[in-house]
């Protein structure tokens, strides 16, 4: 079930194109200095364009990301543009999701939203009214998808979902 959906003003326009569940679930804790904050890392990034070959499937993407970027957490909590993942060579789970989205977008045509979820962990932290979140994933049309393994993931429920234009409104 989809809590809350990140949401700016200004962002409005790239909304009316995107599948919204309900105008109800946008209004959701608008004044939240911390949800604004998320919001704004995780919107305005570019798209690249990585010129793969051999990608015909979620799994490959994977598989490509895993053979490319090594996980190393971030000091300070930030999402980075594709392009400046695959050059530094690692990232953290957001990273790899963003990096996820952006070449199943090139490479299969597929527009996967970002979701911050909650797995079973110690590593959590709150988000002001919205519950625990500690891991992103991707998921399209509600279905969690890992950017680890690019297979589905069934066990996790969506807190927080960016969608696809959102994320990526930097190249709009």
């Amino acid at each position: 079930m989809i809590k809350k959906i990140f949401f700016i003003f200004m962002f409005i326009p790239f909304f009316l194109s995107c599948e919204i569940l309900s105008v109800a679930s946008l209004l959701v804790n608008l004044d939240s200095e911390t949800d604004l904050q998320l919001s704004e890392k995780a919107s305005g990034h570019f798209l690249y364009d990585p010129d793969l070959s051999d990608i015909y499937t979620f799994k490959d993407v994977a598989e490509y990301i895993q053979g490319e970027i090594f996980y190393f957490p971030d000091m300070i909590d930030s999402i980075d543009n594709p392009e400046e993942v695959l050059t530094r060579g690692y990232g953290d789970c957001d990273d790899y999701a963003l990096l996820f989205m952006n070449i199943a977008y090139f490479e299969l045509g597929v527009k996967f939203d970002l979701a911050s979820v909650y797995v079973n962990s110690t590593d959590t932290r709150m988000i002001v009214n919205g519950g625990f979140v500690n891991h992103a994933m991707v998921s399209l049309n509600g279905i969690l998808y890992s950017a680890y393994t690019g297979e589905v993931v069934e066990d996790n429920e969506i807190s927080y979902l960016c969608f696809f234009d959102f994320v990526f409104s930097g190249s709009i």
